[in-house]
C-alpha cells in the first residue's frame, strides 16, 4: 500500500484547486464547505463516507481533482465494508469523459487501486469492466 499511496501522492497534485467544486445549486453550503478551497488532501474521510453522492455531483475539474482523495481516505483510513472503492468504481465509469481526461499517470493510479480494491457486485454489475475502459483510453 505504500506504494500506491506515493503513486497518489506524486500523480495528483494539490495545486490549482478547483474552483467551485460543485455547480450552483447541486449541494448544500455545508457540505460544500468541506471541499471549497481545501487541497483533496484536507478533505476528510468521513464526508466522502457519509455524503456518497458527492463524486457525481462534482464539476469534472473537480472530480479528476478530488478523486485522490476518495483514493487515499479508502487506503489511509480503511474500514470495513468500505464503500469508497465502490463509489469509486461506479463514478469512473459513469463519468468516462471525465476520468478519459485524467492524465496518464493519475488512470494507471487509479486503475492499479481499483485491482486492489474492488468486490464481486463491481464485477457483477459491469461497472469495473466500463471503469478500466475509460482509465486505459
Amino acid at each position: 500500500m505504500a506504494d500506491l499511496r506515493r503513486e497518489i501522492e506524486e500523480a495528483f497534485p494539490l495545486a490549482p484547486i478547483p474552483e467551485p467544486p460543485f455547480p450552483a445549486g447541486r449541494i448544500a453550503d455545508d457540505v460544500a464547505a468541506h471541499f471549497s478551497g481545501r487541497s483533496w488532501r484536507a478533505v476528510e474521510a468521513g464526508i466522502l463516507r457519509t455524503q456518497p453522492r458527492i463524486l457525481e455531483r462534482l464539476t469534472p475539474e473537480a472530480f479528476r481533482y478530488y478523486i485522490a482523495a476518495y483514493l487515499m481516505a479508502s487506503i489511509e483510513d480503511p474500514v470495513d465494508d468500505d464503500i469508497l472503492p465502490s463509489l469509486i468504481v461506479t463514478s469512473v465509469a459513469a463519468r468516462g469523459t471525465d476520468a478519459r481526461k485524467l492524465a496518464p499517470a493519475q488512470r494507471k493510479v487509479v486503475a492499479r487501486f481499483l485491482a486492489a480494491h474492488v468486490d464481486d457486485s463491481d464485477l457483477r454489475g459491469g461497472n469495473l469492466l466500463a471503469a478500466l475502459q475509460h482509465l486505459s483510453q
